[in-house]
């Protein structure tokens, strides 16, 4: 079966990311993070598909580093 596509709120968009929700929100301002999706009036998620999208596209680290 593939693999089903979910909604991710913001603290599991930071859980997953690593990155702190202010990071989010300016990261995604500045067009270099996926946009998130109004589910509700008050309520906004992130497609768990897009997220995975931009970590895969992520450089890798200098092994020297």
């Amino acid at each position: 079966m593939a693999d089903l596509m979910r909604m991710l709120r913001l603290p599991d968009v930071c859980e997953v990311t690593g990155l702190s929700p202010t990071t989010v929100w300016r990261r995604e301002k500045d067009g270099l993070f996926p946009r998130r999706r109004r589910l509700g009036a008050n309520l906004v998620a992130w497609r768990s598909d897009e997220i995975l999208a931009w970590i895969e596209e992520l450089p890798e680290a200098d092994e020297e580093s």
